[in-house]
């Protein structure tokens, strides 16, 4: 994003590519989801040590924008229907 531009039209770019990453992002959990089925379809197997620790990092990333983001944070309860 440019520096050059006024805030609002910065924000705006912030916001779009923010909805595209979202997609992006919905598109891979969905993809991990069918896969997952495909390697234990029984759901009988433990978790990746990998899947973890990619979880945590996630969580974490999250909080930290949610800590800072009373918007982000609203959108979170939304998504698992808490708002």
């Amino acid at each position: 994003m440019s520096g050059n531009l006024p805030a609002e039209a910065q924000y705006l770019q912030a916001l779009g590519a923010f909805r595209q990453q979202s997609i992006v992002w919905a598109s891979c959990a969905r993809q991990l989801g069918v896969l997952s089925r495909t390697l234990d379809p029984a759901g009988t197997l433990p978790v990746h040590p990998l899947a973890s620790t990619t979880a945590a990092e996630i969580i974490a990333e999250f909080r930290a924008v949610a800590m800072t983001n009373p918007g982000i944070r609203e959108l979170f309860a939304a998504a698992i229907g808490g708002a």
